[in-house]
């Protein structure tokens, strides 16, 4: 392993491998039925929304209260949940794209 990669561990590579592993239990046949995979899907909207609101702060102006009211709407988070996110790419952009979507 180079020495920069045993020093920096960049985000996209660390979530690409934790993204990766968590498709490993469809691939394997663990879920049986829709019901069971439900916390894979519902985590797999949760980073595409993500996505959406990280470049709509940053890029489109979306306010604080619009990025929560679009993750409200388009995930099962709960809202404490949603608001500490949203606070997190508000003071870190860029950080939810560096992370892959499904």
């Amino acid at each position: 392993m180079p020495e920069f990669r045993k020093q920096f561990d960049p985000t996209a590579f660390t979530e690409g491998w934790g993204l990766y592993a968590e498709s490993l239990g469809y691939e394997m046949g663990f879920y049986k039925d829709p019901y069971s995979r439900f916390g894979q899907l519902s985590h797999d909207m949760w980073r595409a929304c993500r996505l959406v609101v990280d470049t709509g702060m940053h890029s489109m102006h979306w306010t604080r209260q619009q990025a929560i009211d679009f993750m409200m709407a388009n995930t099962a988070l709960t809202k404490q949940n949603i608001e500490v996110e949203v606070d997190r790419y508000i003071s870190w952009p860029g950080q939810a794209t560096a992370q892959p979507a499904s």
